[in-house]
Order: C-alpha cells, then structure tokens, then sequence
C-alpha cells in the first residue's frame, strides 16, 4: 500500500491528568484522542483546509435512516442540495 501523506494540520491539543483531548472544529467541543478520533480530524482538516469544502457540509458522527435502516457514520459529506454525497467510515491506522 502507498503511504499519504497531508499536509500537517495546526491543532488544538489539551492534556488534563493523563488524559489527552482535540478541539472539534465543527462541532466546536473537546474531544478525547483517541487513534479513531485523530484520523477523523486530519481527514476532516484535509476535506476543509485542502479540498476547500465549506463546515456546513459537513456533519460528524450522526445517525442516519438507509432503505428503512438506522445507519451511523463518522462523515458525512452533502453536495451543494445538501444530499449526502459521501459517507466516511474512520478507523484507527491500526486497524486493518
């Protein structure tokens, strides 16, 4: 496999006890940083700083109903009539 690599993201790290967080840009919160969490915020950062989509079609970690079912994704990308375009399913690098 080929490795990628982004550009480097700036972002806002915390550390309370021995506990590690990453502020949420789009949901605009503190989250723990987990392996799972860090690959969703540099693909986020890549989406909006590179790619140049705009926040507001973005959306994070919600649920959403697929031919009758509930489906959860990680992101979720809308086209500019706000359809879903694409559904992103992150994990951590680990995870094969």
């Amino acid at each position: 496999m080929i490795p990628v690599q982004f550009p480097e993201p700036q972002f806002k790290l915390k550390k309370e006890g021995d506990k590690r967080y990453i502020f949420d840009a789009i949901r605009k919160t503190w989250l723990l940083l987990t392996e799972e969490e860090w690959v969703r915020q540099n693909f986020v950062a890549y989406l909006t700083n590179i790619m140049k989509y705009p926040v507001s079609l973005i959306a994070l970690e919600k649920e959403m109903a697929l031919n009758g079912l509930k489906k959860r994704f990680d992101i979720l990308v809308y086209d500019k009539k706000h359809r879903p375009w694409m559904m992103v399913e992150c994990k951590a690098p680990t995870v094969v």
